[in-house]
């Protein structure tokens, strides 16, 4: 535990409240206020968003939160998805008949 950042006394889930704390401190925008300086994506970036909700439900019962702990841990696995892909500038592909 962190002598310089102690957990809030009423939160519930102390890691996810750690966890959200770490990717709201690297997820700051830019110079240019238009950017995220970690990820480069558009200000607020994806993951400052998923960060803040991540705070907010650290404080509420594991029952209401279960998803947003599993949308944080998700941004970990894969962070920039949606920007490769949109680099890859590849023709979306549809299904085309059905599958057995």
């Amino acid at each position: 535990m962190s002598v310089d950042r102690p957990d809030p006394i009423d939160v519930v889930d102390r890691q996810l409240w750690r966890e959200a704390q770490e990717v709201l401190a690297q997820h700051v925008p830019a110079d240019s206020g238009k950017r995220c300086a970690w990820c480069d994506r558009p200000w607020p970036c994806v993951s400052r968003r998923a960060g803040e909700r991540a705070e907010i439900a650290a404080f509420k019962p594991w029952n209401e939160v279960w998803t947003v702990r599993h949308d944080l841990r998700s941004l970990g696995s894969m962070p920039n998805w949606r920007f490769l892909a949109a680099a890859a500038h590849d023709e979306p592909t549809y299904n085309r008949g059905t599958s057995y």
